[in-house]
This record gives structure tokens, C-alpha cells and sequence, in this order.
């Protein structure tokens, strides 16, 4: 030990603190080429279980990604009219506000109608059901089904409530979850040109005008595809709407 700290003052002489530095790493050994393969396999594995355990937030992304890659041509579209791009994005969002809730107006009067409807026919039902000329009746009588509907709530009350519990927390998810995507759709679509030069930045530099020209007719190609699906089920919707009126 005395002899190597002796060594260690006379290269810090020499050179000046740090001493000489010692044989490069032998790259071609087993050891380094072995702890290079570890290396790798475990960042592969941390990478893949990463996406793994971010999978339902990646989907959400991926889905604000596309929708906003769908709605962009018409975004362009209104910035080439001389409409500010935040202006644009604005009127996308307020009609799409108005398509949900149109839907929504006319999808609900029916089924509160329709729930009216089977509220004030239930009692008739269980008569019917207790009736022996009647063919409920007798399925009744034959399978006993009132008291196995009765034995069933009573039993197992816990597991039907324990059932609408989970019924209500996927509904509260799916809620959030289309929150979440909305705010992502706004912020890609008000985004979307900054967000593409990123990505093509990530090309090399002798590539680049060709990723650009790709990555311009993939986007292009995407939007159509999603616009022609709208305008598809615009016209199916339509066309059904006024079939079911003839």
C-alpha cells in the first residue's frame, strides 16, 4: 500500500494530479460484451413492462391523437379562409358540442318515455305472470319462476348491489376517460403543427425533406379516411331517419 500511494505522489507530479490513465476497455472481451447484452435486455424489459403498466394511457393518447389528426383538414381548411388557428379549433369544438348534444335530445325522450312505459306495465306483468290462463302463467306454475326471482334478490342482494357498484365505476370511467380525451383533442388540434415539426426533427437530417413529404401524405390520408367515415355514418344516419319517417 505505501509503495502505491509512493507511485500515486510521483504521477501526480508528473502529471499534474490525475496520473497517467491506465489501458483502454477491451470491448472485444466476453465480460464487456456480456454486461453490454445484460444491459440491454434489462432496459428492453424495463421499456416493455413500462408500456405495459402505461398501456390504458397511452391508448387514451393514441385515440386524442388520431381524432385530432382526423379534424385537422378542417382545421386547415378555415386557417386558409383566414380564420386564426385557435378561432378554428374553437368552432370544431363547438360543433361537436352541438352533435352530442343533439344526440343527446334526441335519444332521451324516448327511453324516459319508453321507462314510463314499463314502469306503469309492470304490475299488469306479474299479473299476467301469476295468471294460470295465461302462457306466462303456466311457465310460472311449471317452473316456479316468481319464487326463483324472489329466492334470487334475496340471496343475493349483496353481489346484484356489489354488481351496480362496478357497473357505476366503469361509468365514471368511461366518463373521465372521454374528458381526458376531449382536453387531448383540443390541445393536439391547437398543437398540431408544432407538434409535427418535433417529430421531424427526430429524423436524420439527410432524411429529413423525405420523412417530411411521408409523414405530410400519411397525415393527409389519415384525416380523409376519418372524415369519410363521418360523412358516411352522416348519410346512413340520415337515410335511416327518413326511411323509419316514410
Amino acid at each position: 500500500m505505501r509503495e502505491a500511494l509512493k507511485v500515486a505522489a510521483v504521477q501526480a507530479e508528473e502529471t499534474g494530479g490525475l496520473g497517467r490513465p491506465g489501458r483502454p476497455v477491451n470491448k472485444r472481451s466476453p465480460f464487456f460484451i456480456g454486461m453490454t447484452a445484460a444491459a440491454g435486455v434489462a432496459v428492453t424489459y424495463g421499456l416493455v413492462e413500462l408500456v405495459i403498466r402505461t398501456r390504458s394511457v397511452l391508448v387514451l393518447i393514441g385515440l386524442a391523437l388520431f381524432i385530432a389528426i382526423g379534424l385537422d383538414p378542417v382545421v386547415a381548411w378555415l386557417t386558409r379562409h383566414r380564420v386564426p388557428r385557435w378561432a378554428a379549433v374553437v368552432i370544431i369544438l363547438l360543433a361537436a358540442l352541438g352533435i352530442g348534444a343533439a344526440f343527446v335530445l334526441a335519444a332521451i325522450p324516448p327511453l324516459v318515455a319508453e321507462a314510463k312505459v314499463l314502469a306503469a306495465q309492470v304490475p299488469h306483468y306479474v299479473q299476467v305472470l301469476e295468471s294460470h290462463n295465461s302462457g306466462l302463467g303456466r311457465l310460472n306454475a311449471r317452473f316456479h319462476v316468481q319464487q326463483q326471482l324472489t329466492h334470487l334478490l334475496t340471496s343475493r342482494g349483496s353481489a346484484l348491489a356489489s354488481g351496480v357498484l362496478g357497473a357505476g365505476a366503469v361509468v365514471l370511467s368511461a366518463a373521465s376517460s372521454t374528458v381526458i380525451v376531449v382536453v387531448l383533442v383540443i390541445y393536439f388540434l391547437a398543437d398540431l403543427p408544432r407538434i409535427k415539426l418535433f417529430g421531424y426533427r427526430l429524423a436524420p437530417h439527410s432524411r429529413r425533406a423525405r420523412v417530411i413529404l411521408i409523414g405530410d401524405e400519411i397525415l393527409g390520408k389519415v384525416g380523409g379516411f376519418l372524415l369519410g367515415n363521418l360523412l358516411t355514418s352522416v348519410v346512413a344516419g340520415v337515410g335511416t331517419y327518413l326511411w323509419m319517417i316514410a
